[in-house]
């Protein structure tokens, strides 16, 4: 076997003969040129320099072909060999199932080789690592080797080269090889972030957040849904200018409220299904605001002694309690160690002592965020007399 690319030399060694007799050379039936090599008595050496051989001459014959020009006729001697040539491939080819492969599933590649002699070797890689654990099947067919890959791929070979090679046994540079860039369709990933600017503390009533979901998806994703609390959002506007805002993959909730905190979900869909992100909570620091809505009147004696309670709802819950009493002409603020404060709550141990003393008392909360808009009110009332004479 004889090795594509490289020089032959055939040599017809003639022993006796004379004038009359005629030596050539032949290729397939066709004459070519030679040359003669006279050495010691009656030897003649014939020559044929092949240069580079090529796959045309892949089981072409060569005859040295001895015409004796005698009467009466006689036939003429033939000595022929028939070039076998190691070879190899002329084409390699990755023939997939279909446009894309799916994350997760195994699925089948074909790698056809033709040309090549003997048989190549056929090896498949995954960026430039040679692929040894995957299920490789190769048959011979009708003028090549086809290769089959099982291959299970992983969404992180989106994008990856997969290259089959065919390889012709001791043939020095005998491989060719196909190339294909692997796109990996899969259901899309998704992950909900604070927007860049902000930080979990940060947020307080009355601030602007963003939310942005982050998405992987191949294809691209379709459609993108959000959740609050497992109540789906859209755009919305109420009454005092809050809004929720969708933008791409963006979502923007302007002057929060805390009402708004809670758990947020961004849910990612393309044609091979959806996925949501894990929830975010968003927790919303405001300043307190006091439980009742409404002031709570109180009917009192002088020199009788009330407690109140002040309940507010607050975050942080680190707080501190000034207290207020407005009787119509002004508005002084009680001395601190009247109250005692627990948590949420402020109790105020308060005895009326004079026409001044009655008013409404206000409790105002305070924290890191700031001071209640609107006090806890109690309207501190005196108590009437009504005197029946008989």
């Amino acid at each position: 076997m004889y090795d594509e690319g490289t020089d032959l030399a055939l040599i017809c060694e003639v022993t006796g003969g004379g004038p009359n007799l005629k030596v050539g050379w032949y290729r397939n039936g066709k004459l070519v040129e030679s040359r003669v090599e006279h050495r010691m008595h009656h030897d003649y050496f014939y020559h044929l320099q092949l240069r580079s051989l090529s796959r045309d001459d892949h089981h072409a014959t060569y005859a040295c072909q001895l015409d004796l020009d005698v009467t009466p006729p006689a036939p003429p001697v033939l000595r022929n060999i028939t070039l076998n040539l190691r070879m190899k491939p002329k084409k390699v080819e990755i023939i997939p199932a279909g446009l894309y492969l799916e994350a997760a599933k195994t699925q089948q590649l074909l790698c056809k080789a033709t040309g090549a002699n003997p048989q190549p070797v056929v090896t498949w890689w995954m960026n430039n690592i040679q692929l040894t654990s995957a299920e490789i099947l190769v048959s011979k067919v009708e003028n090549g080797t086809v290769s089959k890959l099982n291959l299970t791929p992983a969404i992180e070979d989106d994008g990856r080269i997969v290259t089959c090679r065919a390889q012709t046994p001791l043939l020095d540079g005998g491989f060719v090889e196909d190339e294909w860039r692997m796109p990996v369709y899969y259901p899309p990933l998704a992950n909900l972030v604070l927007g860049r600017r902000f930080t979990a503390e940060e947020i307080r009533e009355g601030s602007n957040v963003y939310l942005e979901c982050q998405t992987r998806s191949n294809p691209p994703i379709q459609r993108l849904t959000w959740m609050h609390n497992g109540k789906l959002l859209g755009n919305s506007r109420n009454r005092e200018n809050r809004d929720i805002i969708l933008a791409n993959q963006t979502l923007v909730i302007r002057q929060i409220e805390r009402q708004t905190a809670g758990n947020y979900t961004c849910i990612a869909t393309n044609r091979l299904g959806e996925s949501a992100s894990a929830p975010l909570h968003l927790h919303v620091k405001y300043a307190p605001v006091c439980r009742r809505s409404k002031p709570l009147t109180v009917v009192v004696s002088r020199d009788q002694s009330i407690k109140l309670r002040c309940q507010v709802e607050a975050d942080p819950e680190t707080l501190s309690f000034p207290w207020t009493l407005s009787n119509g002409r002004e508005t002084t603020l009680l001395p601190r160690e009247m109250s005692s404060d627990f948590g949420l709550t402020s109790i105020l141990v308060y005895t009326p002592r004079r026409d001044a003393d009655f008013g409404e008392l206000q409790c105002w909360a305070l924290n890191d965020i700031g001071k209640q808009k609107e006090p806890c009110r109690f309207k501190i009332v005196k108590e009437v007399w009504h005197f029946t004479f008989v």
